[in-house]
């Protein structure tokens, strides 16, 4: 029994990988502004892919999944992306329950 309550999260307060990542230090930040630049970067230039729309749409994509996730990860949201993920989120765990 005493596990149970030593392991319990105060109501309001999340449990979750978010703010573990909130406090990056040292390299992992530096890594993530890397991949966070690399990505912007990919996106606008242009290159052959772009002509044909689906194949030129999936790479910008994927970049700019990864933009997001990295500006995530250093703590710089876009309010509504970030409206759109919570929603998302909430709607998974519903379905798992």
């Amino acid at each position: 029994m005493p596990e149970k309550i030593h392991h319990a999260v105060p109501a309001g307060k999340v449990n979750s990988e978010e703010e573990v990542d909130e406090s990056l230090t040292g390299w992992r930040r530096i890594v993530w502004i890397v991949v966070a630049i690399l990505s912007g970067v990919y996106i606008f230039i242009p290159e052959f892919t772009d002509v044909i729309p689906v194949v030129g749409w999936l790479d910008e994509g994927l970049a700019a999944v990864i933009l997001t996730t990295a500006l995530g990860k250093l703590g710089i949201r876009i309010p509504i992306l970030d409206a759109l993920m919570r929603r998302k989120s909430k709607k998974g765990k519903k379905s798992r329950e």
